[in-house]
């Protein structure tokens, strides 16, 4: 399915560079449905995605939050989950959130 370019406010259509979501494309599908092709433009499309469990990983807490506000129900029913970074700053994720598990930590014994 090829995908219309989004437009601004004025009507014209928006040239600039578009990132595509990456993750399954029955997710975008489903959103640009419900929400419109501007809408996952700006909030979806420059947004990671994490397969082992499903969790999409916005770029900033605004668009964590807009997805929340306006997506939750869509994206629960396709069992998909949206990780959100504090409030008032860009994608600062610890490890743990981005892997989706604690990494081991190196003993600091000293060997015998």
């Amino acid at each position: 399915m090829e995908t219309p370019m989004p437009t601004r406010w004025s009507g014209k259509p928006y040239t600039g560079f578009t990132r595509l979501f990456t993750g399954p494309n029955d997710i975008r599908d489903t959103l640009i449905e419900k929400l419109g092709i501007e809408w996952v433009a700006s909030y979806l499309d420059p947004c990671d995605w994490r397969e082992s469990d499903r969790t999409i990983i916005p770029n900033h807490a605004f668009a964590a939050t807009k997805i929340r506000e306006r997506a939750s129900g869509f994206l629960r029913k396709m069992n998909v989950n949206v990780l959100s970074p504090k409030a008032g700053t860009e994608a600062r994720y610890t490890v743990e959130e981005l892997c989706g598990f604690a990494p081991e930590k190196p003993s600091r014994r000293r060997a015998a």
